[in-house]
């Protein structure tokens, strides 16, 4: 009886450290303090869809990386629901999940999500390319990307870390190739990082071979110990769980 209350009574105390360390991560105000300028900010090449002229001058805008706490504004909150949306729809009804936006909406608004939203500096037109020298609120409410997560137990019946879940991450198809998914990725991996997190932990659908690549090839996640494909009875389902871990290499 004596080990068996000792165990729970670890357990018990691991669980208290690792509440203690979430809620210290959600209560980060500003994060980008202690990050690089240069980190947030950066030139996005935008494309109209159509062919380039190899010789015709890549048009760029100025964007900078914002960190939000939920509940967004509105018009930021309608942008960010509407990229998701329009990119993800297709693929959400051809799998087991199906499409539910109002269970997508709710997680928008849970109030442990984090954000990173990438937001022109100026007004600009996205079908000719022109920038309009005036920064004003459309500008600041068009998102050209971005990524949501949560601090989280990483197990809730068995938990041994506090960890960061990237529940999200879009970019508009007009600024894709120009590293903004790295970028904010990384960002993520930064804060989390500075937080204390032992790991990022995302689900990627097994038929979106460009998140697959971009994850385990460009950004050196793995797939999770946790994730279905590990285990003999779940060789069928359609998503991996990918992880990377934030601790330093010995």
């Amino acid at each position: 009886m004596g080990k068996k209350s000792h165990r729970v009574s670890k357990k018990s105390n691991r669980m208290k450290d690792i509440k203690r360390k979430i809620s210290d991560a959600n209560a980060l105000k500003n994060p980008f303090q202690d990050l690089s300028p240069m980190l947030v900010r950066m030139n996005v090449p935008l494309s109209s869809g159509e062919s380039v002229n190899e010789n015709e001058i890549a048009k760029e805008i100025d964007a900078q990386v914002q960190f939000h706490h939920s509940p967004l504004p509105a018009p930021l909150h309608d942008a960010c629901l509407q990229l998701f949306q329009t990119n993800m729809t297709d693929m959400y009804k051809s799998s087991s999940w199906g499409l539910d936006m109002k269970e997508k909406e709710n997680e928008f608004q849970h109030p442990d999500a984090r954000f990173l939203i990438l937001t022109p500096t100026v007004e600009y037109d996205s079908h000719q390319q022109q920038q309009q020298l005036t920064s004003n609120s459309k500008a600041t409410n068009k998102v050209l990307a971005f990524a949501h997560f949560r601090f989280e137990i990483d197990d809730e019946d068995d938990p041994l870390c506090a960890i960061a879940y990237l529940y999200e991450l879009q970019v508009d198809s007009s600024a894709r190739r120009a590293g903004i998914g790295r970028r904010l990725t990384s960002i993520v991996e930064l804060i989390a990082k500075m937080v204390h997190m032992k790991m990022v932990r995302l689900t990627v659908f097994k038929s979106n071979l460009s998140a697959m690549h971009f994850y385990t090839n460009k950004m050196k996640y793995s797939i999770d110990d946790i994730s279905p494909s590990n285990y003999e009875d779940n060789v069928d389902v359609d998503y991996e769980i990918l992880c990377k871990s934030l601790q330093p290499k010995i």
